[in-house]
């Protein structure tokens, strides 16, 4: 369904307006205030009655021969167009072809608000790169399935690909046909069919040799995310394949609205979007090595068995089982882990980004030890948590806080957000602290609630409060990257759009932190 002027003006404030009486100077002022290029002509109920447009005031100085002073708003008024707000935009270009606005008016055909060439071309405009980011996006999918199914850099299995995409692409189709047949089978009472019987309705509906350029982005997810290359090819990413699938799944939604002109995206949508293209651009696709090396000339490779054979093979297929790591030659070198003074460098960064509006709450951000993390529990819980950081390990904290020190709406949509890095010896130590569920009582006994959560690893726990005088939100959750236990906390006004998941998840997580912190976590997770 194509997008309405409606959509187009939601949100929008009452048009500024002048009466057929006002002065021209009185238009001027008003023009210049709002940097206006026109003015709606209404009367005192609002019915409108022409249009004022800084070319008609020059047209009329002109053809008068006098001064602005001396001129009324009726002097220079010219024929104004209305629609109602069902119009479809489509057909309102006609007419701003030959106006420079056409005004919005009601069923009582009052001035509702007003619509622009301006109007128009941003709207346009952002369709334009809307759609631009969704194609970036189909791009970045079909070059991350080409590494994944890719033995080098140069090349691809081709026939593993083909097989994948024949799979994705008659998965749909041959899903029907089952539900079909066992329906009529029931129906009929027959006796079920067996596997051959089945492979045959299969292949009666089996449509081969669909290229990767033919795939619908729905098919691209699932190709991206196909299981039998996921597990090899997810150590490149710092998030699991659910998540990703999420973030996926919502930039599809949001390419169906675009692609059939349902509505006009949602800011929220509008910034996703330009997130996942971003995330795509920064993790780019990575080749897997040969799986195959070659030991004899080419078209002489034997499959080998190592408990019969009595000669060596003349290649490596596939799969090396060491039983003694330690024999093993490498030039493989581990990344190093990031320091704390790295670590702590990345949050200067981010302090350089902040707006004014925005302020790092400093008690809460640097590095602390395990007394000063202990100091934060409520005072029932610090012997314990103190035995708790001992017994797992636990090495240091570097935790970040942003507040809206002006509890404006307009600067951000939280009150605050915060990051904190515990840091274990190992990721073992990490892994038995977020298991063990101390850090759950902790929140508990902060007055938390826990809601188990669809998305995330671990419980959901929020707090309902007033902050800034308004009804919020105070939303906390654990994971772990690595060596860290990562306590992920927002709060946000009730009527946010977002549900604490998405709060904690996307715009804390994703959006903010782990994109400052990408280079560390990405070498945690490897």
């Amino acid at each position: 369904m194509p997008i309405s002027a409606k959509e187009l003006i939601e949100g929008r404030q009452p048009p500024a307006t002048v009466k057929e009486s006002d002065l021209i100077p009185r238009a001027l002022s008003i023009m210049l205030e709002y940097e206006y290029s026109q003015l709606p002509i209404v009367d005192d109920t609002r019915i409108p009655k022409g249009l004022v447009t800084a070319d008609s005031i020059l047209k009329a100085m002109d053809n008068f021969g006098v001064s602005a002073e001396k001129l009324r708003v009726r002097d220079a008024a010219t024929r104004h167009i209305a629609f109602t707000p069902e119009v479809n935009v489509f057909d309102l270009l006609e007419s701003l072809g030959s106006s420079p606005a056409v005004l919005i008016v009601d069923e009582s055909a009052r001035l509702i608000s007003i619509i622009t060439n301006y109007d128009m071309a941003v709207h346009f405009r952002e369709r334009t790169e809307d759609l631009m980011f969704v194609e970036d996006i189909e791009t970045a999918l079909k070059e991350h399935i080409r590494a994944s199914f890719s033995h080098a850099p140069n090349g691809t299995s081709d026939g593993e690909l083909q097989e994948a995409i024949d799979k994705v692409a008659n998965a749909p189709l041959i899903s029907t046909a089952d539900t079909a047949v066992r329906r009529y089978l029931s129906a009929t009472g027959k006796e079920q069919l067996q596997p051959d019987g089945i492979k045959k309705v299969h292949d009666s509906f089996f449509r081969g040799g669909k290229s990767l350029g033919d795939m619908t982005l729905n098919q691209l997810i699932d190709l991206m995310l196909y299981p039998a290359r996921w597990k090899d090819y997810q150590k490149h990413f710092t998030l699991d394949d659910k998540a990703i699938r999420t973030l996926l799944g919502e930039i599809l939604d949001i390419r169906n609205t675009l692609a059939h002109f349902r509505d006009d995206l949602t800011p929220s949508q509008r910034s996703k979007l330009r997130f996942c293209a971003k995330w795509f651009e920064r993790n780019s696709p990575v080749f897997r090595e040969s799986s195959s090396y070659e030991l004899g000339a080419p078209g002489d490779h034997l499959l080998r068995d190592a408990n019969t054979a009595t000669t060596p093979g003349t290649s490596l297929d596939t799969v090396v089982i060491i039983t003694d790591p330690a024999a093993v030659e490498t030039t493989y070198v581990a990344p190093e882990p990031a320091t704390q003074e790295e670590l702590l460098g990345r949050i200067e960064y981010l302090r350089s980004l902040l707006p004014a509006a925005l302020l790092i709450d400093e008690e809460r951000t640097g590095a602390f030890t395990a007394e000063q993390v202990v100091q934060t529990a409520p005072d029932s819980l610090r012997a314990d948590y103190s035995s708790f950081l001992t017994n797992h390990n636990f090495e240091y904290r570097i935790s970040n806080r942003i507040t809206n020190a002006q509890c404006s709406a307009n600067s951000a949509q939280f009150w605050a957000i915060s990051y904190a890095m515990d840091r274990f010896a190992t990721p073992e130590d990490a892994q038995a602290a977020l298991e063990e569920g101390f850090l759950d009582q902790v929140a508990v006994a902060s007055g938390f609630t826990a809601t188990e959560s669809s998305t995330l690893p671990y419980p959901v726990y929020t707090f309902n409060r007033t902050v800034c005088d308004v009804d919020s939100v105070d939303a906390v959750t654990f994971w772990q990257r690595g060596h860290f236990v990562v306590t992920v906390r927002a709060t946000f006004p009730a009527t946010s759009d977002a549900t604490a998941e998405q709060w904690l998840s996307e715009r804390v997580g994703i959006a903010t932190y782990e994109q400052i912190f990408s280079d560390a976590l990405r070498r945690e997770m490897r």
